[in-house]
């Protein structure tokens, strides 16, 4: 028999999946896709860190409903060799739930709660290799035990940016606006001549400067710095289950997940759905979840 599984996000129930028999799943408080956090132990260093960059990000999940915007939080860290480009959210998930599982929960967890469970993280992670000049996206599988990352890795392409003479003001430095097109997307981004890292943001690269904001022309997606600190760090990565797809696969298994959960995170269980504790369950015989890909093609 499974055990009861608390699905988390920021260890903050989004669902709870149980059973009363053998395969019979009880979802409850929401139909969205859950995530859980896992222990950050076991660090290896990979680079050094020089600077690291805050972006705010609003993205729509939904297309059919386009005022339906979450938020999350990414940071992006410049080293030498690499660059990491990852959710600040889920690390902190990871985080919290590191110190919850060896001490217990802190007294203002309720206050913890009501702060992040206003973010909607997006899961993925993208590694450049400079010197190889490659990314590496990642993903992490939703549901669980255990929690599984999806990786696929694709020399980086080169962008044909188009500069203009519109100026405006990022945290305190002058940017210039360009356009490009990349993953079936046309975007606009705002780079700063300022600060001539060499490193990649997402996978935007290649402009005469740190781009320090950028969005789709649909409007769907949205990255904004919030903040820019020099250092001097090691970057910092943890060991975690990493399963190696082609690009093709990757892509068809997220399509997979969201357009059929039921046989794909739940496949073989009979999935009841209660979306409050007072409701009585019924059960899914369909089941889809809207999704809108940073990458479209």
């Amino acid at each position: 028999m499974r055990n009861l599984i608390i699905i988390c996000l920021l260890c903050i129930p989004l669902r709870m999946q149980g059973q009363e028999d053998e395969g019979t799943v009880i979802i409850r408080n929401s139909l969205d896709l859950t995530y859980l956090s896992i222990a950050i132990d076991n660090p290896f260093v990979t680079d050094t860190v020089n600077c690291i960059v805050d972006y705010a990000v609003r993205y729509v999940p939904d297309t059919l409903d386009m005022n339906s915007t979450y938020k999350d939080v990414y940071q992006l860290e410049i080293g030498r060799r690499y660059s990491r480009f990852y959710g600040r959210i889920e690390y902190l998930s990871d985080s919290i739930s590191s110190v919850w599982k060896r001490y217990g929960r802190p007294n203002d967890y309720a206050e913890q709660r009501c702060v992040l469970r206003q973010y909607h993280p997006l899961y993925w992670e993208i590694v450049e290799d400079r010197e190889n000049a490659a990314f590496t996206t990642l993903y992490r599988y939703p549901s669980g035990p255990p929690v599984v990352f999806y990786a696929y890795k694709v020399d980086k392409e080169r962008l044909q940016w188009t500069l203009t003479h519109h100026v405006r003001d990022i945290c305190g430095y002058r940017c210039f606006r360009a356009f490009a097109s990349f993953g079936g997307r046309k975007w606009i981004a705002w780079f700063a001549p300022e600060l001539p890292l060499n490193s990649a943001v997402w996978k935007l690269w290649g402009l005469p400067g740190l781009v320090l904001a950028f969005e789709d022309t649909q409007g769907h997606y949205k990255f904004e710095c919030t903040a820019i600190r020099t250092c001097n760090q090691p970057m910092v990565e943890y060991k975690r289950p990493r399963r190696r797809l082609s690009r093709k696969d990757w892509v068809r298994l997220i399509e997979l997940i969201h357009a059929d959960p039921l046989n794909s995170l739940e496949k073989g269980n009979t999935v009841y759905y209660k979306p409050t504790l007072a409701e009585p369950a019924e059960q899914l015989t369909s089941w889809t979840i809207p999704y809108n890909p940073i990458e479209l093609e």
